[in-house]
């Protein structure tokens, strides 16, 4: 036999309870990131390590042995795998992001194209052919 628990009054949740907070759109701002646009880029970087590491069932160790095959410099070990695709980008630069999906076997270029106004950054994958 269960033993029922009782709904819970959603009206004396104290977030219930509080007004509206109007961000700035900027929601990487909001949440006190010194760099909004740096760390989207970095985050939208490190959503696609994540889902090709997924893709290829491959383990942390397997991404820093790769790595170290492409670029024995860049000095990216097992826990320096685990920040990063568990999201923590601080102390880790766009630079490295990329060296880590080069040497999971991709092509990253980065295209400047001319516009009549403000420019716009953004971070995309091409499908596989």
């Amino acid at each position: 036999m269960t033993k029922k628990v009782p709904d819970k009054d959603w009206r004396k949740d104290p977030l219930e309870n509080t007004p509206p907070v109007r961000g700035s759109g900027n929601f990487l701002k909001d949440r006190g990131y010194s760099d909004p646009t740096e760390t989207r880029i970095k985050f939208d970087l490190v959503n696609i390590i994540r889902a090709i590491v997924e893709a290829k069932n491959l383990r942390q160790i397997d991404v820093v042995s790769l790595v170290g095959r492409y670029a024995p410099a860049a000095g990216i070990s097992q826990p320096d795998i685990s920040r990063i695709l568990r999201g923590n980008v601080n102390g880790y630069s766009e630079s490295r992001l990329i060296v880590i999906l080069a040497a999971l076997g991709n092509n990253v270029s980065i295209v400047v194209e001319p516009t009549k106004s403000q420019g716009h950054i953004s971070v995309c994958e091409r499908a596989a052919a």
